[in-house]
């Protein structure tokens, strides 16, 4: 015998009778997504205040722990590196870091003058690597284990151009997830434009917290993660000095090398006025053998 149409709206109505009894008392469960979803500034307000807190660090004179697994790319082979010293900048390309230790003397030195960079290995798989910066972002690959070029960068006290229609051009987004905006400084090439570098500031502070350098296709050169910020000791009272970053966490893709620097004493100069002018060049010569001695953008060179 066929079932009536009252007995097949019956036979479904039932089940959903008892779907509706289990759940009568249950409410909603989404949630809305955890983050930031406030009021945010303008990028000409975010760019004015990096600006007067790094206009203020026009040199940098800093005691360093460094940690470094550094990847020679002729063998493979990694080396560890320790050591302490001191770290010396003058805005905008000189730098100077050297590690050493009591008995083995200098360990390491990355360097870098107004025209040209490099890095001293003196332990391990010891070797000179340089290179110019007008050549910098010609470079699509790299012997060089880490790059002395954008350490200057990872620092995070670069300051900005205000003119914000000028190349590099900067865009910024605001992440809510991790409560920072986010800057990407765009440039122009004959067929294209490309991303130079991605840097992640804090919402609350619009100190640096995470900065990426790009090459012309996209793929990046060096990560860091910046952490524990500090105030720069200057003439001015104690709440009116400047921040920056008192740990850097670097990564390398291209080589694989990783390294990690501890700066401590930050102050505009040391006791003795360093860094003066004059005071970093380039090593004449570099304290290795020549056949350890590596330019490492000889194929840009006409």
């Amino acid at each position: 015998m066929k079932a009536t149409v009252r007995q097949r709206v019956g036979a479904f109505a039932a089940p959903a009778v008892v779907l509706a009894a289990l759940c009568g008392g249950c409410r909603p469960t989404a949630r809305a997504p955890e983050g930031y979803f406030g009021p945010t500034e303008t990028l000409a307000e975010v760019v004015r205040r990096i600006n007067s807190n790094n206009q203020a660090i026009p040199t940098l004179f800093a005691r360093h722990y460094t940690e470094a697994n550094i990847v020679d790319a002729r063998s493979g082979r990694t080396t560890f590196v320790n050591a302490g010293g001191e770290l010396l900048v003058r805005k905008p390309r000189e730098l100077l870091m050297r590690g050493r230790k009591d008995v083995a003397g200098t360990i390491f030195e990355i360097g870098s003058t107004a025209d040209r960079y490099w890095l001293t290995i003196l332990a391990g798989e010891e070797g000179h690597w340089w290179g110019w910066h007008r050549n910098a972002e010609r470079l699509t690959g790299s012997e060089l284990p880490l790059r002395p070029d954008l350490l200057g960068e990872v620092l995070g006290i670069g300051e900005i151009n205000p003119a914000l229609t000028e190349p590099p051009v900067p865009v910024m987004r605001f992440n809510n997830d991790v409560d920072a905006y986010m800057l990407v400084w765009n440039a122009p090439l004959p067929d294209r434009w490309y991303a130079q570098k991605e840097i992640w500031y804090d919402r609350r502070t619009l100190l640096p917290r995470k900065v990426l350098l790009f090459d012309r296709d996209g793929r990046v050169v060096v990560r860091a993660d910046l952490s524990d910020h500090r105030q720069v000791a200057t003439g001015a009272a104690a709440g009116a000095r400047p921040w920056m970053a008192g740990t850097l966490d670097l990564f390398f893709p291209g080589s694989g090398s990783t390294m990690r620097v501890v700066l401590s004493d930050m102050a505009l100069t040391s006791r003795t006025g360093h860094p003066r002018e004059g005071t970093i060049r380039y090593p004449q010569p570099p304290p290795v053998p020549d056949d350890r001695i590596i330019q490492i953008d000889r194929h840009c060179e006409p």
